[in-house]
């Protein structure tokens, strides 16, 4: 079984009529190498292979019918005399550029036609996406020249552009970065968001970052908690109402909110020093110790040991310590 297939070049309207026996797509990059039609490879050259389309015109046809298939195809749309196929059989050797009809374009209408059925087969949208990484693999590293860098400069712009910094300039200046990033997504939402970030640090003239989208919620959580609480119990209070967000993160925003360098403590580590504190001063460490085992099997003994010695200290009067 085979597959007649066509590739068009969609700035001049040109085409290539072909038969292959196996796979489309390794026919396909081999075309992209050189290796099959001198004219097309050539044209493929001069304009770029973002430039063509790919698509499938008949499948699974039996090998003894492929050359009768190629031959209407190429009579159909007309190939061999406004095209790049060198004979109707494909096999000549008429060079593209002595072809008398090389590089006419085709009318608008033809191009649409052409642009709408390539556009209404998936594989062709697959074939084009790995000619467009093909490239883009290519010109990787290639200085851009200016009238592409103008091209696509005007294509980043959206209509709403002249929008966007009124509606930013009428948020509230001491509004957080991420909340007005998050306010400008659902206002513009064609609009990616690295876009945004560009445009905020061109308006504002800071390079703006991107924050974790937990950030403002844990942000405003942590105004709200009062000042003289102290640093560990704000992180585990923090931890046990956004458990979702990864525990350093939260350290790493204690770190800059309060302005000291938070350490990563055990988990249970709060609330066994809330339980010891509950306990009666009358109490033996021994005692006290059980009861922690009992009350948090999941923390190691020599953990809570050292947790108890800690704590004790803190207790103990400096003029009663050796």
């Amino acid at each position: 079984m085979g597959s007649i297939y066509k590739i068009t070049n969609t700035l001049s309207g040109e085409s290539y009529i072909g038969q292959c026996r196996g796979n489309v797509n390794k026919r396909y990059n081999a075309h992209i190498r050189g290796d099959g039609n001198k004219p097309l490879k050539e044209a493929i050259d001069k304009y770029g292979i973002e430039h063509f389309t790919f698509k499938i015109l008949h499948d699974g046809i039996l090998d003894e019918l492929l050359d009768d298939y190629e031959e209407a195809a190429i009579a159909k749309y007309n190939t061999f005399e406004n095209g790049y196929n060198e004979t109707p059989r494909s096999s000549g050797n008429l060079s593209g550029k002595n072809h008398p009809l090389y590089g006419k374009p085709r009318s608008e209408e033809e191009k649409r036609k052409i642009s709408e059925s390539a556009k209404a087969s998936p594989l062709v949208a697959k074939v084009q996406k790995m000619a467009t990484e093909a490239a883009a693999k290519k010109t990787k590293g290639v200085p851009r020249s200016e009238e592409i860098r103008r091209k696509i400069s005007i294509s980043h712009r959206k209509s709403d552009y002249t929008e966007m910094p009124d509606f930013f300039l009428s948020l509230p200046a001491d509004m957080h970065s991420s909340i007005k990033v998050r306010l400008l997504r659902e206002q513009f939402p064609d609009v990616s968001k690295s876009t945004l970030y560009f445009r905020i640090s061109k308006w504002t003239g800071v390079k703006t970052k991107k924050q974790h989208p937990n950030y403002p919620e844990v942000y405003e959580f942590f105004t709200s908690l009062p000042a003289d609480m102290p640093l560990p119990k704000k992180r585990h209070l923090l931890h046990k109402q956004f458990p979702n967000v990864r525990r350093h993160y939260i350290n790493r925003w204690l770190n800059k909110w309060s302005g000291t360098k938070t350490l990563k403590r055990h988990p249970d580590y709060s609330d066994a020093n809330d339980l010891f504190l509950s306990l009666p001063a009358e109490m033996s460490l021994s005692e006290k110790r059980c009861l922690l085992y009992e009350q948090f099997p999941n923390v190691k003994r020599d953990t809570i040991r050292s947790w108890i010695r800690k704590w004790q200290t803190e207790l103990t009067p400096k003029g009663e310590q050796k």
